[in-house]
C-alpha cells in the first residue's frame, strides 16, 4: 500500500535521523507539496518545510494529525493572555525602576558638577588636576548628552 505524499500545510514529525534527535518531536509544517528528484537509487522524495532550512526527505518525516478541542484553545490563549498581561506589567515595573535609577544618577552628577563650580573659580576649572579635570569633564559631558 502506497501512502498518500505529503501536501503543503500537513504537520510532520522528523523520526530516525540525526535531525529528529537535535528536533526532538518538533512538529514541522509542510511548506510545499511532496515532489520527487532523482533517478534510479539517486531517486527520493523531498519537500519543503517552514523554518527548516533547504529541503528535507519525506523518508524520515511522519505525518501527524492534530485536532486541537475548542476549549482547550481558549483555555490556552487565556493562559497566554494572562502571561502577556503579567510580563507587561513586570516590563512597565522594570522601566519605572530603570527611570528612577537613572534620575537619581542625573541628580548625582548635577551635585558633582555644582560641587566643582563652587569649590573652583572658572579660571580653577580651566586648569585643573589631570584626574579632576577627567572628573569634572565626564559629569558636564554626560550631563550635556541627557540634555540637561
Amino acid at each position: 500500500m502506497e501512502r498518500e505524499l505529503l501536501k503543503q500545510g500537513d504537520k510532520v514529525v522528523m523520526h530516525t535521523c540525526i535531525e529528529a534527535k537535535k528536533y526532538n518531536g518538533k512538529i514541522w509544517t509542510c511548506k510545499t507539496d511532496e515532489y520527487t528528484t532523482g533517478e534510479g537509487v539517486y531517486k527520493q522524495n523531498l519537500v519543503f518545510l517552514e523554518g527548516f532550512s533547504g529541503c528535507f526527505t519525506t523518508e524520515y518525516l511522519q505525518k501527524v494529525n492534530i485536532t486541537v478541542d475548542k476549549d482547550l484553545e481558549m483555555l490556552n490563549l487565556k493562559e497566554n493572555n494572562r502571561l502577556l498581561e503579567n510580563g507587561s506589567k513586570q516590563l512597565c515595573e522594570e522601566m519605572k525602576r530603570l527611570v528612577g535609577e537613572k534620575e537619581n544618577l542625573i541628580n548625582a552628577l548635577r551635585y558633582v558638577k555644582k560641587q566643582y563650580e563652587t569649590d573652583f573659580t572658572k579660571r580653577e576649572l580651566e586648569t585643573l588636576e589631570p584626574r579632576d579635570e577627567s572628573v569634572y569633564s565626564t559629569v558636564v559631558e554626560t550631563l550635556n548628552k541627557t540634555n540637561i
